[in-house]
């Protein structure tokens, strides 16, 4: 028994080490040609997986979503008198009191909605977590990238966007544009009327953008931006 073991240890210490994958995006330019690579930060892009995290945050976040304004109006809210409708015997009628009454047309409404706080809550360690594993997901699929805007016209033009997207065959993704000025940047102006394309600002990126889309598209200095921005949150 002893000689085995020995035999399986030095076996395994034989072994070469593994080698881990090198995480990288791809970069292209205005045309949709590939022109080099970008290392991605290993603190963000490469995170554990955590489904229950994740689950938890999307809960989270479609909650803050809701506004919870619906509310119906009650007996004591509706306008019009308290006044009995008519006397209490003698009509041959059924007994009624006030006419706004829930039973009366124009009355108030029996457990109706009322407005409410429908908003959860994440501490700040496990939204920057998420955000994370979100963005790593995406990295492992290859769908991670950035494109340089240099070149592109100061007038927008959809057209110009369409085909670099089909140059990149991302033309019938979600895709998700993430840029460090929205207002007035003609690349990000010129992308607002292609379908499934969405434009986010670079500080406001967060986890449930990145998993309801299915490429990530750094514009310029923005993976700088994310990098720069969300590790001080950690």
């Amino acid at each position: 028994m002893e000689t085995n073991k020995t035999a399986s240890n030095a076996a395994n210490a034989t072994k070469k080490p593994k080698t881990l994958k090198k995480l990288e995006a791809q970069v292209y330019d205005i045309a949709g040609k590939i022109t080099g690579t970008v290392a991605l930060n290993q603190e963000l892009f490469g995170a554990e997986p955590n489904d229950i995290l994740i689950a938890q945050y999307v809960r989270v976040y479609l909650a803050n979503q809701r506004q919870g304004n619906a509310q119906a109006k009650m007996r004591s809210e509706v306008t019009g008198s308290t006044k009995k409708v008519w006397k209490q015997k003698g009509t041959g009628r059924a007994r009624h009191g006030s006419g706004k009454s829930n039973i009366w047309r124009g009355g108030g409404v029996t457990f109706g909605p009322l407005k409410r706080d429908f908003s959860l809550s994440l501490n700040k360690k496990q939204k920057s977590r998420a955000l994370s594993i979100s963005l790593s997901q995406t990295a492992a699929q290859s769908n991670i990238s950035v494109i340089t805007s240099k070149g592109i016209d100061k007038k927008p033009h959809t057209k110009t966007i369409a085909t670099t997207l089909g140059v990149m065959d991302m033309l019938n993704k979600k895709v998700l544009f993430v840029a460090d000025e929205i207002k007035g940047n003609p690349f990000t102006m010129s992308s607002r009327n292609i379908p499934h394309v969405d434009v986010i600002a670079s500080k406001t990126l967060n986890a449930y953008a990145i998993l309801n889309h299915e490429a990530i598209v750094f514009v310029d200095n923005a993976l700088d931006t994310v990098i720069t921005h969300f590790a001080k949150l950690k």
